[in-house]
């Protein structure tokens, strides 16, 4: 009637007011907020055939899609609210750190090495080598794309470009 683990990754509230919640060897689990009840989820992979219960993040993007990803080479899933369950969104979007959305409705994804722009219509994804993790993205006041690394510094994105600030430079 709980969490399925108590080694929480994420927790994001959906625009219903449920709180979703990612766990390590749980999967993930909603709190029904009307109800006060657990429900549990899992990302069935149909490709490897098996269930990814690693989740470590959480995002709702401003269409109202919900998505879950995977790691220790884990997929991208995204909620299928008419189905009830997580999709295998694309296999070869795999340990996803962190996501956000920009102001133009661009979704972008960070793993251990690369920034990923997620094309959900076409799956037509850029990648853009970053060689360290991606720990957070930020879209500023100015339309300006930040990228947070561990171990790389605070990145400018620009056009498939970086500008690098590390420790040398003030941080």
């Amino acid at each position: 009637a709980g969490l399925s683990s108590n080694f929480i990754t994420s927790i994001t509230r959906d625009y219903r007011g449920d709180l979703w919640i990612s766990t390590w060897f749980g999967g993930i689990d909603r709190l029904n907020t009307a109800t006060g009840t657990f429900e549990r989820y899992n990302c069935f992979n149909p490709v490897t055939n098996a269930e990814e219960n690693n989740v470590w993040l959480l995002f709702e993007d401003s269409q109202r899609t919900l998505w879950a990803s995977a790691t220790n080479e884990g997929c991208l899933y995204y909620f299928d609210r008419t189905l009830g369950r997580f999709v295998l969104f694309d296999k070869g979007i795999t340990n996803l750190q962190c996501m956000t959305e920009d102001s133009e409705g661009n979704l972008w994804g960070g793993n251990y090495t690369t920034l990923i722009r997620i094309d959900r219509k076409h799956r037509n994804n850029a990648i853009y080598n970053i060689g360290y993790p991606v720990r957070c993205i930020h879209e500023d006041r100015n339309k300006n794309l930040w990228v947070g690394t561990q171990g790389g510094g605070l990145l400018l994105f620009n056009n498939g470009q970086f500008t690098r600030y590390t420790t040398t430079d003030g941080l």
